[in-house]
């Protein structure tokens, strides 16, 4: 054999042997032992192939994806051989239903002399496949959930786009709606952009056994599954009766991400108390490193926190619900989410060393039932509910224990005090319990007179609104966070 093996030839033998015969491969052997220049062209062929196997398992780096830019806008008028490289690729893969980086492969291993005859040129063609099949899946999260203790972070299209173990902590989802009807909700998931990147951070609340995860730290996740940071409860106070307040360690109750209005910037709010009774800790913390920001304690329980336009100014107010134990009654405390401090309204034996005075806007006790003040077994009532009205304003549901007239056991009855834009009552209704044992009570003699329209004005002539000095009956801004609110910015972060 006089003359040099042809590439195509040479193709054949390295990539479909079985296409030639036993006898052109024995003639093919014995040429490549004579002959440098074939064997040298053989060896080229092969390092080709190991190359463009090793390239395809890396993924493309941000210089490559930058080249692949540079490449794609060009015209087709005058093509180059990596133009015909995808040419050719789109005309010979496109009828096989294989990812498009196996179509390509296979493509290139066929015919990678015909593709471009230079090495470059093929790498080229590869950076632009991959730097296009990468950027096809979404890398952003928008849905999380925890199942069999792996926490799995999907993409709009419900792509998984990374999990990890978080073992010990129940399934849930971040789409499921926080049930606000039972005393303490529980938020484990949440998914926002915090930071204004445009791709979104995943908090996380829970707690395990093992301890890598517990009820007073919120935990916040990376696009790519990375913790960022993770924030405490921080210190907390100590109020004048310290009989009454289970001091234990302090336990996230709620958590949420607001924007006070459209296009403003996001911010995180953070319900903790010392295992949901006194105090309660409101705090913000720094979506770039979970500092803590501002913070405002309540003396007393709360569990109901929310965020809501209540005067329809176009800005949210931040609202949190609970138990004021100084007086013991049932509290709402309306603030402004650009500045809260201080600690809500107490007798002035109640007042901590450390504390001082709260910005709240207004801040509201609620009046407890009157029908049975020998048999009542609590001395307080609560808030457990907190509801949107339309036109502005918020249902408030305030709930008390009563003792059943003919058991004793303790029943719970809500009164529900609509709250207009100013914050004045509306209208309060009553459950059937405490009517109807209102009723019992009357036939047997144990009180005057059954529950009446003069019932319901006697309770609302009862809200009480904090001035920033007193109570009074009438609805009345806080006098301590119109002087803050004169000086005060929404926190910017450093």
């Amino acid at each position: 054999m006089t003359d040099h093996i042809d590439i195509s030839r040479l193709e054949s033998t390295l990539l479909a042997p079985g296409s030639l015969g036993d006898e052109e491969i024995a003639r093919i052997r014995l040429h490549l032992e004579s002959c440098a220049l074939c064997r040298q062209n053989l060896e080229s062929l092969q390092r080709f192939h190991r190359n463009v196997e090793q390239e395809l398992s890396v993924l493309p780096s941000e210089a490559d994806r930058q080249a692949a830019g540079r490449i794609l806008p060009r015209g087709l008028a005058r093509k180059t051989p990596e133009e015909r490289i995808i040419e050719a690729y789109a005309e010979a893969v496109e009828p096989y239903k294989r990812p498009l980086a196996k179509r390509f492969i296979r493509f290139v291993n066929t015919h990678p002399y015909q593709s471009g005859g230079a090495f470059v040129a093929a790498l080229a063609a590869i950076v632009v496949v991959l730097s296009l099949t990468v950027q096809t899946k979404d890398q952003n999260p928008t849905y999380a959930e925890i199942k069999n203790n792996v926490l799995y972070a999907y993409n709009k299209e419900t792509e998984v786009i990374w999990k990890k173990g978080v073992p010990g902590l129940p399934d849930c989802n971040s789409r499921n709606p926080l049930d606000r009807e039972t005393p303490y909700p529980s938020r484990q998931l949440l998914v926002d952009d915090l930071n204004g990147d445009g791709f979104n951070e995943i908090l996380l609340l829970g707690s395990s056994l093992q301890g890598e995860f517990t009820n007073d730290t919120l935990y916040c996740f990376d696009r790519k599954g990375n913790l960022r940071w993770q924030a405490g409860t921080g210190p907390m106070i100590s109020f004048g009766r310290q009989g009454i307040v289970r001091h234990n360690r302090p336990e996230i109750v709620d958590f949420f991400v607001m924007r006070r209005s459209p296009g403003a910037r996001p911010q995180i709010f953070v319900l903790a108390a010392e295992q949901i009774y006194s105090p309660t800790k409101l705090f913000e913390v720094n979506p770039k490193d979970g500092t803590i920001l501002q913070s405002y304690f309540n003396r007393g329980g709360c569990s109901k926190m929310s965020h809501k336009d209540i005067d329809l100014d176009g800005k949210e107010e931040l609202l949190i619900a609970g138990v004021n134990d100084g007086f013991n009654r049932a509290c709402l405390a309306i603030l402004d989410p650009g500045k809260i401090g201080g600690c809500s309204p107490l007798p002035p034996n109640e007042m901590p060393p450390e504390g001082t005075g709260g910005q709240e806007e207004y801040y509201i006790l609620f009046p407890r039932w009157q029908i049975q003040p020998d048999s009542r077994r609590r001395l307080y009532n609560s808030v457990q509910g907190l509801v949107d009205l339309q036109g502005g304003g918020v249902d408030v549901m305030v709930t008390e224990y009563l003792a059943d007239p003919h058991t004793g056991e303790d029943v719970a009855s809500s009164l529900y005090f609509a709250l207009g834009r100013t914050l004045s009552v509306d209208r309060i209704m009553a459950d059937d319990t405490a009517i109807d044992f209102s009723q019992i009570l009357y036939k047997e003699g144990k009180i005057k007179a059954p529950v009446t329209s003069d019932t319901f004005s006697s309770l609302k002539d009862s809200l009480l609104y904090w001035d920033g000095n007193k109570f009074v009956n009438t609805p009345t801004m806080n006098e301590r966070y119109k002087t803050a609110a004169g000086a005060a910015t929404t926190p910017a972060y450093p």
